[in-house]
C-alpha cells in the first residue's frame, strides 16, 4: 500500500505503537478522510493541483 515510502512507514509504526488496532484494520482505513494518511494525501493533491501542465 505504501511502497516503502519512509514517511508513511514511520506514520504506520507510530500508529501501531500507540494503538491496539491491528495492521489490517489501520491500513484498511488509512486512505480514507479520517485515516492515517489523510493529511499526507491532501498535501499530495494540493501539490498536484499546483502543476499547471496537469490542467
Amino acid at each position: 500500500m505504501i511502497g516503502g515510502h519512509p514517511y508513511l512507514v514511520k506514520l504506520l509504526c507510530q500508529e501501531l505503537a500507540q494503538k491496539i488496532d491491528n495492521t489490517d484494520e489501520i491500513l484498511n482505513k488509512a486512505s480514507t478522510e479520517s485515516g492515517l494518511y489523510s493529511e499526507f494525501l491532501r498535501q499530495q493533491i494540493h501539490l498536484l493541483k499546483q502543476q499547471s501542465d496537469l490542467d
